[in-house]
């Protein structure tokens, strides 16, 4: 507990193991289903890797389908050395399109996959002005718009 007596001061400085080891047995992730987007580099991986270990079937959602094969190869590896049933599959999808966009969703929705947790991690962050594909401002558009 943090000095005002808030649990959520304290977890600043939490990895997402921490939070999955805090939940302990009874809280596990195994029938979750999540979706985590700009799952193919930094934080996006390590969210995806650690709730797929802790039994969630993850989805990850990237726009780069090499980068994702790579990722989906990296994780599914760890899962099988350390023996763990949760499951994860990719999802091509490019927030900075908005046709994109519905394409997934409406891929998604027609395959009626259960969804508890979305994790809106994709984001994009440009010093100079640039577009989306549709025209809309790009960190607007893709972290705001997209998401």
């Amino acid at each position: 507990m943090g000095s005002n007596g808030s649990r959520s001061a304290s977890r600043h400085n939490m990895t997402a193991q921490d939070i999955v080891n805090e939940c302990g047995e009874n809280n596990n992730a195994k029938n979750l289903h999540i979706l985590v987007t700009g799952a193919t580099s930094g934080i996006g991986i390590e969210i995806s890797r650690i709730l797929a270990l802790a039994g969630a079937k993850v989805y990850l959602m990237g726009r780069s389908e090499t980068k994702l094969q790579q990722v989906l190869e990296n994780i599914n590896k760890e899962l099988q050395e350390k023996s763990s049933n949760g499951s994860i599959q990719g999802v091509i999808c490019d927030l900075n399109s908005l046709l994109s966009i519905k394409q997934f969703a409406e891929k998604f929705t027609k395959e009626n996959t259960p969804l508890n947790i979305l994790i809106l991690n994709a984001g994009v962050r440009n010093g100079n002005f640039a577009q989306t594909v549709d025209g809309l401002e790009q960190v607007m558009g893709v972290n705001h718009i997209g998401h």
